[in-house]
């Protein structure tokens, strides 16, 4: 787990459809789900694409 928040992790996969099912990287999730950076930072070292 990378402790990220229910409702920042709902809206990343509210956002799922709109990047086409999913991501290629995190800076294309970025761009379409507007997260804190610190949730960003949590992203970047807990998440696999």
């Amino acid at each position: 787990m990378c402790d990220v928040d229910v409702s920042h992790a709902e809206a990343v996969v509210s956002a799922r459809p709109v990047g086409g099912g999913s991501y290629l990287n995190l800076s294309d999730l970025f761009v379409d789900v507007n997260l804190p950076p610190y949730v960003q930072d949590q992203l970047r070292e807990h998440a696999i694409i």
